[in-house]
């Protein structure tokens, strides 16, 4: 197997064929570096602070993936990286190889790697992606942002409301449940093919809305409103887009059981279903109607008696929301499937660190 030039150290990490329905092209990968996954801690001994001394190729071993640095943490060795391109296909029929190159004496792989924000972070997102919110802080407490290249930031209702927590993948926002949320831009094309995912974790016994669209924001009351996912006071999980008749697609189990779970609503223009925890739990007929609504909102949505609500009011949800995706096109089953089993770091399995015989350092 060839060596990426300059590094002296791998680590082969392999995908799990039997966890992906279909090939899946551009599918973003997320690595996770920490105990217990292989000798990926040894990467932080090599690198220390100097992350951008990496690289991760496919599995001839020198075609360089682009690599989003979500997480660093050299005091812990915990590290998250999401990593893909445009040419990469991830097997349905035979494991998927990558290997992690790094050494402390290579130069910093600016073309490559990169943390949020950066092109090459930026380069990991297919262009059907219109939003990536990891669920971190930004540069102040009061913002998320899209690791897209679309800059569609999301602003919270303020300085820690909510406020940033340990989440699923890394960090996430801690919604209170009373008036916590955080608004993000409206501007996808408001396409009748969509898919929106994330996950969440409660316990609260309250309604709480995780995902709403509306003609208004909080605390103002819209004219036209989509609760888009909800929770019930019984822990029930109902979707639903707007097709112009009001009706919910919902579980038959509680998801307040104080454990994560995914959630995805996927609309495609005549069809919508819902998707937790890598199950399909239904779907409802109908032409897609995304051209109403102006304000999309994370940890709360409007709802209403007629959709059998308590009262006319803002739902908030108490609880933790990590790694939303919103994409414009109807994302398969199969791709639901792969994401579920990566975000849930049980698609790969990680290797014992590699050195190369044949490797001269550069002076």
């Amino acid at each position: 197997m060839a060596w990426l030039s300059g590094y002296n150290k791998r680590i082969k990490v392999t995908a799990d064929h039997t966890k992906v329905g279909s090939n899946l092209s551009w599918f973003p990968l997320t690595i996770f570096l920490k105990s217990g996954d292989g000798d990926t801690t040894k990467i932080f001994d090599e690198l220390g602070s100097n992350n951008l001394k990496m690289a991760i190729t496919k599995s001839d071993g020198t075609t360089q993936l682009y690599v989003e640095i979500e997480q660093w943490d050299t005091t812990n060795k915990v590290g998250v990286l999401h990593c893909g391109r445009d040419g990469d296909t991830l097997s349905s029929s035979a494991d998927t190889d990558y290997y992690i190159y790094y050494d402390s004496s290579h130069a910093d792989n600016t073309d490559y790697v990169g943390v949020k924000n950066s092109t090459p972070a930026q380069s990991v997102w297919d262009s059907n992606f219109k939003a990536v919110y990891h669920m971190s802080d930004g540069a102040d407490t009061s913002h998320i942002y899209d690791s897209t290249s679309n800059n569609n930031d999301g602003t919270k209702k303020g300085a820690n409301e909510p406020i940033e927590a340990d989440g699923k993948v890394a960090k996430a926002q801690d919604f209170d449940g009373t008036d916590d949320w955080v608004d993000i831009p409206y501007n996808f094309g408001k396409p009748n093919t969509i898919t929106i995912e994330l996950w969440f974790k409660t316990s609260a016994a309250s309604w709480g809305i995780i995902f709403g669209q509306a003609d208004a924001k909080p605390p103002s009351r819209p004219a036209a409103y989509v609760p888009v996912l909800t929770i019930k006071d019984t822990g029930v999980l109902r979707a639903e887009l707007w097709n112009g008749t009001r009706g919910e697609i919902s579980t038959t189990f509680s998801v307040k059981d104080g454990n994560w779970h995914h959630a995805v609503i996927v609309g495609n223009t005549n069809t919508q279903s819902l998707y937790v925890d890598n199950q399909s739990i239904g779907s409802r007929s109908g032409t897609i109607d995304q051209s109403w609504w102006t304000y999309s909102t994370i940890g709360t949505g409007f709802g209403a008696t007629s959709r059998d609500f308590p009262s006319d009011a803002w739902y908030y949800f108490n609880g933790l929301i990590d790694e939303v995706r919103i994409s414009n096109v109807a994302r398969s089953a199969d791709w639901i499937k792969a994401t579920y089993y990566s975000l849930n770091n049980s698609l790969l399995t990680y290797g014992a660190e590699e050195t190369n015989a044949n490797f001269f350092p550069f002076f």
